[in-house]
């Protein structure tokens, strides 16, 4: 999602490494119920449509690798070829950020 981990996972001062085990960070909690939300999505949902009929969500689907969710889906080019998520604007304040140059 164009993070590092320290973003989900508390890092204590003076620790080399983030404390995985802990939840005291609030996008942790988020991340968990978006992760239980898609389950539920593609188990009940779109499993329950028949199989073969739909892709499997996952975070991509919305993230598009940020860190918050592409909300509106008129704010993706109207041809497929053209949906770079990397230089995709969500709004005018939104800024391209960890893009590689060709």
């Amino acid at each position: 999602m164009g993070v590092k981990c320290g973003y989900c996972h508390e890092r204590k001062e003076g620790e080399k490494h983030a404390d995985f085990a802990s939840d005291v960070k609030h996008e942790k909690i988020i991340a968990r119920e978006m992760m239980l939300m898609v389950n539920d999505i593609n188990d009940k949902y779109l499993a329950a449509s028949g199989k073969g009929k739909f892709e499997k969500i996952s975070c991509v689907t919305c993230h598009m690798g940020r860190s918050k969710p592409i909300i509106s889906i008129d704010s993706l080019p109207r041809n497929p070829n053209e949906r770079d998520p990397k230089k995709i604007l969500i709004n005018k304040n939104d800024s391209i950020k960890n893009t590689k140059k060709h």
